[in-house]
């Protein structure tokens, strides 16, 4: 598309000011095609539109020298977008005039996250005009939530697809009548303006009408949103995470907030769970008309696979988004619904019971693996496995590094003060102290648990944890006993500073209860050890 078009097509409101300069090099068109827009330096060429949001920004000086070093030919890019505080930079003005035949084409904005996201939108031609997108924003649960409607949708026979922290997911009916199902990692659990706005093109492309999306505040905060509308926003809860992005509970709710003004400036549906103080608050600020706003009281759907009072909390809200959001003339009714609840497919790493013995169904030893990686949720998980009928919970679980430092030793005194046995191990410590992480975590444990030499462990390589859990878990008489690993769910790697290291948290836990039935086994038939 030619970025004359482009612009002309993104419905840009009269209040945003975009102005265009060119140089026009020989080299270069001043009205160049625009194939792609990204705001990642690593991803350039001729036709693409580099966005200089607040992630690209700290980086543009460096980015200017290397292209001059360089001395790119063909241009580097199609044009720039960049606001009109990079122009006053005087250092940043220099070198985009010595970097010009690099830069064919410069747009200047007072909102460059508004125009990134409305220009996204005209070049993928505006799919969320052709969805029903529903958001679902809130600490925890935004990934069950959205995974459960899916599912709900998938039952009731209708096109739809489901972006989040899993990736992108949908399903749709090939040429020769087959359904044809496209996964897609994106890496976030709110992708990125024109990542979204591709992705939802793809989904509109394949006839999806219907896709649930999780909302971060990161992403709400950072303009991921814009040009899209949503039929729909449900509200799920909200607790202390993100401190360190937000830096305080206050703005992080802010955050959450945008959603629901969008939502209501768009004539959609907003659905919140009151199960806490800012789910009641959210509800009473959006109670009066024009809002269309629905106030979740309390669970009604119960009949679960995971039948924790969070997930019927979850399974409730998916409920409800599904009666307001359809793609049909006919209404769902609550009970087909509820229905397709009660065998919805399992969620990875969410609530994932791995049985210490797949052959033996009395449930003496079994193994959960839950994502849960906020005080919030360590709690859900450790008070729902106790309503189960546990008599020992082993708890493994560890915090990720350059993350909120504020949630550790939190999450430290809730295992010590719910599990019986906590196991404090690495996470993704990423550029931080492994050592130091779990130093904070165990200050919290220490708070709440009086013996650290027989219910306290440190065991820095989460391998070795989940292993020593199973031994633990195995030679502690109480019955029936779990082995709760916490804190990565459906993680697929660990993060060591700049290292990606293989690793699952389902696949260790299944390991080390298979290597512990084969020690039994062989000594049960006198094989020596």
């Amino acid at each position: 598309m030619k970025l004359s078009d482009l612009i002309r097509t993104a419905d840009l409101p009269d209040g945003l000011v975009l102005s265009v300069s060119s140089a026009a090099p020989p080299n270069a068109s001043a009205d160049p095609e625009i194939a792609r827009i990204t705001d990642d330096s690593r991803a350039l060429d001729a036709a693409t539109l580099f966005g200089i949001t607040d992630q690209a920004r700290p980086y543009l000086a460096k980015i200017l020298t290397a292209w001059l070093d360089r001395d790119a030919s063909p241009p580097t890019c199609a044009a720039i977008l960049l606001s009109s505080e990079c122009r006053r930079d005087p250092e940043l003005a220099r070198l985009l005039a010595q970097a010009i035949e690099q830069i064919p084409v410069i747009l200047e904005t007072d909102d460059v996250k508004l125009a990134q996201g409305l220009l996204s939108a005209a070049l993928y031609r505006h799919p969320a005009r052709e969805i029903q997108l529903v958001g679902v924003t809130g600490t925890n649960g935004k990934t069950t939530v959205t995974r459960m409607l899916f599912e709900v949708w998938r039952g009731l026979g209708q096109a739809a697809g489901v972006i989040g922290t899993l990736g992108a997911l949908w399903e749709c009916t090939a040429a020769d009548g087959q359904v044809v199902r496209r996964e897609i990692k994106t890496g976030y659990t709110t992708p990125r303006a024109p990542q979204l706005h591709e992705l939802l093109r793809r989904m509109a492309d394949d006839g999806v009408r219907l896709v649930a999306l999780e909302v971060s505040s990161e992403a709400l905060s950072l303009g991921r949103l814009a040009g899209t509308r949503f039929a729909a926003a449900a509200f799920t809860n909200l607790t202390v995470d993100h401190l360190d992005f937000h830096g305080d509970i206050e703005s992080y709710y802010q955050a959450k907030r945008l959603l629901f003004t969008m939502t209501a400036e768009s004539g959609g549906s907003i659905i919140v769970c009151a199960a806490d103080l800012y789910g009641r608050r959210l509800a009473a600020e959006f109670a009066q008309p024009p809002a269309r706003c629905e106030v979740l009281d309390a669970p009604f759907i119960t009949r679960l696979p995971a039948p924790t009072r969070f997930n019927q909390w979850n399974a409730s809200l998916a409920a409800r988004l599904a009666v307001h959001i359809h793609a049909t003339a006919n209404l769902p009714t609550p009970d087909r619904i509820a229905a397709l609840l009660e065998h919805h497919a399992d969620i990875p790493g969410r609530f994932v019971r791995v049985p210490a013995d797949p052959d033996d169904d009395t449930g003496a030893l079994y193994g959960i693996v839950d994502y849960a990686h906020t005080p919030d949720a360590l709690e859900n998980v450790l008070r729902e496995t106790r309503a189960l009928g546990v008599a020992c919970i082993v708890c493994v679980f560890g915090c990720g590094g350059n993350r909120d430092r504020s949630k550790r030793s939190l999450m430290g005194a809730i295992a010590g003060r719910l599990a019986d046995v906590v196991v404090v191990c690495d996470d993704n410590p990423r550029q931080e102290d492994p050592a130091a992480i779990r130093a904070e975590i165990l200050r919290g444990v220490r708070e709440t648990k009086s013996s650290t030499n027989e219910t306290i462990f440190e065991i820095g390589d989460r391998r070795a944890a989940i292993q020593g859990a199973v031994e633990l878990a195995h030679e502690i008489a109480a019955r029936p006993a779990v082995v709760v690993v916490a804190g990565k769910g459906h993680e697929e790697e660990q993060i060591f500073a700049t290292t990606r290291i293989p690793f699952s948290d389902a696949g260790e836990l299944r390991a080390a209860f298979d290597a512990r039935n084969a020690f039994e086994t062989k000594n049960q038939t006198g094989v020596r050890r």
